[in-house]
């Protein structure tokens, strides 16, 4: 077995912190942080992987009109402006009212003007569940946002964690008072 007690200098005989302990927390806290992170996303886009997997499975394509069109306020990650289009189409002898992005097959929501032709997908036995989009490639693209975001503070939130250990330990190094 190892000592991992210092044999010289100032601190002769007393127990170093092992670098195994100080990767161990590092790891752990990689893992804890992209956990939450998955979870709270995955929490929070529930009810879109829901609606975009059952409209994957058993969904109508038909064709459909843009009512309008407004612009993006924003981008939402992994997905691209978040513009929103307002478009009807018929399921059997109703017509329906839908609001929401748009995603290949269609264009984009800025390049869309009142009275385009979109494909919509919506849920057979609920047709106000609707999405001008590839439900599939939409649920696809939200789980490797989620992947993404996950690994992403996996990463970060320990780098951060090592570059604030070596300040504090530069800080007890230099002593009160010192530069």
């Amino acid at each position: 077995m190892i000592d991992s007690r210092t044999t010289t200098g100032a601190g002769a005989g007393r127990r170093r912190r092992g670098v195994p302990a100080v990767a161990g927390l590092l790891v752990l806290l990689a893992v804890v942080s992209g956990g939450l992170t998955f979870g709270l996303y995955r929490l929070l886009a529930r009810e879109a992987l829901l609606d975009y997997d059952a409209l994957a499975s058993g969904g109508v394509r038909v064709a459909g009109t843009v009512v309008r069109a407004e612009p993006a306020s924003g981008v939402v990650p992994g997905l691209g402006p978040s513009g929103t289009v307002v478009y009807r189409f018929s399921a059997g002898t109703s017509v329906f009212e839908g609001r929401g992005g748009s995603g290949p097959p269609n264009p984009a929501p800025e390049d869309l003007a009142a009275g385009a032709a979109v494909q919509v997908v919506y849920e057979r036995r609920d047709p106000t569940r609707s999405c001008l989009c590839d439900p599939a490639a939409q649920a696809a693209a939200t789980r490797r946002s989620m992947v993404v975001a996950a690994l992403g503070t996996a990463l970060v939130v320990p780098t951060i964690g090592v570059v604030a250990a070596a300040l504090v330990g530069r800080g007890r190094r230099r002593g009160p008072g010192r530069a």
